[in-house]
């Protein structure tokens, strides 16, 4: 078993290395390169790690959306941030923290399975299915495409032509936890490698009724808000889940315990949670929403049995047999907040963008992949002839996430241009770190991903995520674009940068531009013009 662990590590060392390394804004000779998921999402996190990085002290101030104070779970791009001010390179100020944490988690579930199991392979057999997850309709989309191809099978999986973790066509949106979680969200990694401490130490405080074990699980719970919301989540339903066990079987010694934990946690956790829920004003968007990213209209059976397959079964099955095998009911305790913490996505989004609830769905089947591992290898040691089901399962559960992944090795995509690189070199230079830009909203804007200054406004599909009204911001920067904005506007911008590249969707009058505004800057790709006190007269 201990040789599965060597190979185990060695693998996801060498995967996740060399997904990061070509993710995390690898540098080239024509400038910084990612992929995929990971290219969307880092023009937020890239942002926060620059705005970290050129500050001379911590602000608590949104740089993607201008006066507004940040209340995203931040503590991974700071620690970027201080890595990058200290003079690391942006690609290994994103990818050393990164691995450190995906690398660690695992080690830690290892852990956690082997406390409960004294055993490691199941731990491995059931990581494995959780690294390969993915809707459950991405194998038949596969199998048809294949088909389609006329291809040889080298061929079409050298070019797979979509993610089949979450195609388009049927709606089926679960992701893939390597393509879609652990390589672009980097809150998500230190969210679960402070889950997997947790863990490990509830599971150790339980065992033992140990008070400072229990402390510093709670302690721990308590530092996620700000970490990551879902993770905090997902912890503080563990330790409730402790609490009500011991109060259930009248262990008052247990009780008392985790009493002091969870008061522990909530000393910790509350400033930030308040903070997160009154800095803005505009609160979180949470809302009821029945079956979570459904389509209106779509059946709710059909929907999830294209996203969730045959692991809503195993979730089924692993549920009931932890509730009526009497000997198994002690490990209910850490099943039962993992499957309430399922229901509870599939009925209320925690955020105003319903999609961010996979989040609670990706813990959801960790826990369930670590309990069938279990549970597969203990019934093939006694059945051997059970493999060949067994099999089949894995490869329903499995084959959309592992070509997701092997698409991930196919990705290769500009993230910034050496013109995006220099013009972000220009700003960090000749403007203070508080000053706001003009610019469009591309999720890539050079200004914020790698000179860290602060913009009108991001891309607005994460200010709709963290429910920041974004519509008088848009309308400001066209009307800059038109040439009509001075200083004295709302958002204390001073600057404007024009690309020569702009989307089709922003209106440029570059005679009132060149008349009105004075140019500071300028390269093949970008202007950079210095807005006026008061407008001319026309």
């Amino acid at each position: 078993a201990w040789l599965l662990w060597w190979a185990f590590s060695i693998v996801t060392l060498c995967l996740f290395g060399q997904l990061l390394w070509t993710h995390d804004l690898m540098p080239a000779a024509n400038g910084l390169f990612s992929a995929a998921a990971t290219w969307a999402d880092f023009g937020l996190h890239a942002s926060l790690v620059s705005h970290f990085a050129a500050g001379a002290h911590l602000s608590m101030a949104q740089p993607l959306a201008a006066g507004t104070p940040l209340t995203y779970p931040f503590l991974i791009d700071f620690l970027s941030g201080l890595l990058l001010r200290g003079g690391w390179t942006i690609h290994a100020a994103l990818l050393i923290p990164g691995l450190f944490l995906i690398m660690a988690a695992l080690q830690l579930l290892l852990g956690a399975g082997v406390r409960l199991f004294n055993r490691i392979g199941g731990a491995i057999l059931g990581l494995s299915l959780m690294l390969t997850c993915g809707s459950a309709a991405g194998f038949f989309v596969a199998v048809n495409d294949f088909n389609a191809s006329h291809q040889s099978l080298a061929a079409f999986l050298s070019h797979l032509p979509q993610d089949y973790s979450k195609p388009i066509q049927p709606n089926a949106q679960l992701i893939n936890f390597v393509s879609d979680v652990l390589l672009p969200q980097r809150s998500f990694d230190m969210g679960l490698a402070v889950f997997s401490v947790v863990l490990v130490l509830a599971i150790e405080a339980r065992r033992r009724a140990n008070l400072k074990l229990a402390l510093a699980a709670g302690g721990l719970v308590g530092l996620l808000p700000l970490i990551h919301d879902h993770s905090f989540i997902m912890a503080a339903a563990t330790l409730a889940a402790i609490w009500i066990e011991a109060l259930i079987t009248k262990r008052y010694h247990h009780l008392k315990i985790w009493t002091l934990s969870g008061i522990a946690a909530l000393i910790v956790a509350a400033p930030q949670i308040l903070w997160q829920a009154l800095a803005t004003g505009y609160g979180s968007g949470a809302h009821w929403s029945l079956g979570w990213v459904i389509n209106p209209g779509e059946s709710l059976v059909i929907f999830w049995a294209n996203n969730y397959g045959i692991t809503l079964l195993l979730m089924v099955l692993v549920a009931l047999l932890l509730a009526l095998q009497r000997r198994l009911r002690p490990f209910l305790v850490w099943y039962a907040p993992a499957a309430a913490v399922f229901v509870l996505a599939n009925l209320y989004a925690f955020q105003g963008y319903n999609y961010d609830n996979h989040k609670l769905i990706m813990y959801a089947y960790l826990m369930t992949y670590l309990f069938v591992g279990y549970g597969a290898t203990w019934i093939i040691r006694r059945a051997p002839a059970a493999v060949i089901p067994f099999s089949i399962m894995v490869m329903l559960a499995a084959t959309s996430g592992t070509l997701s992944i092997a698409r991930e090795f196919q990705q290769h995509d500009q993230f910034a241009s050496n013109d995006d690189i220099a013009l972000a070199g220009w700003a960090k230079r000749a403007t203070p770190p508080d000053t706001v830009f003009f610019a469009n909203d591309q999720s890539n804007q050079p200004l914020a991903t790698l000179g860290g200054r602060s913009l009108v406004s991001g891309y607005r599909g994460w200010l709709y995520s963290y429910h920041i009204p974004y519509n008088d911001r848009i309308e400001a920067i066209q009307g800059a674009f038109l040439g009509g904005t001075t200083t004295h506007n709302p958002y204390h911008a001073g600057y404007l940068a024009v690309s020569a590249y702009e989307p089709s969707d922003w209106t440029i009058d570059q005679a009132a531009i060149s008349h009105n505004y004075t140019v500071v800057y300028t390269n093949p790709s970008w202007t950079v013009y210095r807005l006026p006190d008061a407008l001319p007269h026309q």
